[in-house]
């Protein structure tokens, strides 16, 4: 398999196959999970055909006025959308042939539309058919990525696996993988995966603590009654765009 990748800060999604479900299952497990991811797409109906009818989300209509909006649920992410051209891809090419990845797991690859990779991975003992499982960075500093989104949002370290490519941070719900990449990687913003989401506890506390560490706010915390929650945004030093949200976990 051709593995990538230039442009790229994340290479996102992972969903374990089957039909969808609810919304993020893991809100009460700590004050940082994982919320959603944010699209550019150049066309809603491709996007809607392929994680609604091929993957099983479940399309809904949040907001009023002119934040209305169409999103598409899995357990434990919501997938957001912007119609608007991306500026690349998450990869350059993908083989999506069944592999082993250890006794009791097979993994698989697809690419979605705007180019967008998607990992599939088969978890015998999961309780729901289908919930997001991980997030995959790539860059050239992996193990300072891993370190910089522990000290940031709290997510736990794991030690390093000798057998492994990648580092891994782990939070409620989701792992966040850290892979090495041979050639530097530019930001999301304007992407096929434009941001990630973190849903958090107290966003404005949360958003000073990050400005007294030094983390310059893109934008500050910010309410936006139409939609029912906060929002704020960060970068992370390689260029990652970051929405963090207050209030995504009561959206039925």
């Amino acid at each position: 398999m051709k593995r990538l990748m230039t442009g790229l800060g994340v290479a996102i999604l992972l969903f374990v196959p089957a039909i969808a479900g609810a919304q993020i299952l893991v809100a009460g497990e700590g004050p940082v999970v994982y919320g959603h991811h944010h699209l550019n797409t150049t066309n809603m109906d491709t996007e809607k055909k392929f994680f609604v009818d091929t993957l099983g989300g479940t399309a809904v209509k949040i907001g009023s006025g002119d934040r209305e909006q169409e999103i598409i649920k899995f357990p434990n992410v919501l997938i957001f959308f912007r119609q608007q051209a991306p500026t690349g891809g998450s990869i350059v090419k993908v083989t999506d042939d069944i592999a082993a990845a250890g006794p009791t797991t097979n993994i698989a690859f697809a690419l979605g539309p705007d180019d967008i990779k998607v990992e599939f991975v088969e978890i015998k003992t999961q309780k729901i058919p289908i919930q997001l499982n991980h997030i995959h960075f790539f860059g050239q500093m992996n193990t300072d990525m891993q370190a910089w989104y522990a000290k940031t949002f709290g997510a736990k370290m794991l030690p390093a696996n000798p057998a492994s490519a990648f580092v891994v941070d782990q939070l409620p719900g989701v792992a966040l993988n850290f892979t090495p990449s041979p050639t530097p990687t530019v930001g999301t913003t304007g992407r096929s995966i434009d941001h990630i989401g973190f849903e958090i506890k107290d966003l404005e506390a949360f958003t000073k603590k990050l400005e007294a560490q030094g983390i310059k706010l893109d934008r500050p915390y910010t309410k936006v009654p139409q939609l029912g929650i906060a929002i704020a945004f960060i970068k992370d030093p390689w260029g990652t765009n970051i929405e963090m949200t207050e209030g995504l976990a009561d959206i039925k």
